[in-house]
């Protein structure tokens, strides 16, 4: 069977898709394969769009942004289509005026990019608009929302107390969720 272009587009679902169509000319028994062409289809993004995808392809977690500093949350999309991760990246700065950076990592042969979003202001931003249903993802954006904003200091001095909070929290945190 052989679609032509619009109904390759129903047939895929219409939407946020990157359709690779390849095009055959024959003449009565010669069929001749023209190579591939990518249609960049309008992707239309939206919150759950970018909730589903943090399901699949993303993550939350800690890291240290500084040497000596304590460590903070990051939230990560990952995909090796590098088109998509700046749809999603131009939504976020559209909608909540945060910057993200994607980068690039080769392993092997095989290249993959990453968005990343980093520091509790933003986080909690981004979370508060995903409706995250992956169970561990889902465990540690609630950790985030109710007991890590309440054991950072504004100043971001820790004493024995809050840094004793803020152990436990970060082996809550890495711990298997409930």
């Amino acid at each position: 069977m052989l679609l032509d272009f619009r109904q390759m587009i129903s047939f895929c679902g219409g939407e946020g898709l990157y359709v690779k169509m390849y095009f055959i000319s024959g003449l009565c028994n010669y069929f001749t394969l023209i190579p591939y062409i990518y249609y960049n289809i309008t992707i239309y993004m939206n919150w759950n769009y970018i909730s589903g995808f943090f399901d699949a392809d993303g993550s939350i977690t800690f890291i240290k942004a500084h040497r000596n500093g304590m460590k903070t949350p990051q939230i990560s999309f990952s995909n090796n289509e590098k088109d998509i991760l700046i749809e999603i990246k131009d939504f976020i700065q559209k909608e909540l005026d945060i910057k993200g950076f994607i980068c690039k990592k080769v392993q092997g042969k095989y290249i993959n990019y990453e968005l990343k979003y980093t520091y509790l202001p933003k986080i909690m931003l981004i979370t508060n608009h995903m409706k995250s249903i992956h169970p561990k993802k889902k465990f540690r954006i609630h950790l985030i929302r109710t007991e890590l904003i309440n054991i950072i200091p504004r100043n971001g001095k820790y004493n024995n107390n809050l840094l004793r909070k803020y152990n436990e929290f970060e082996k809550q945190f890495f711990s298997t969720f409930q």
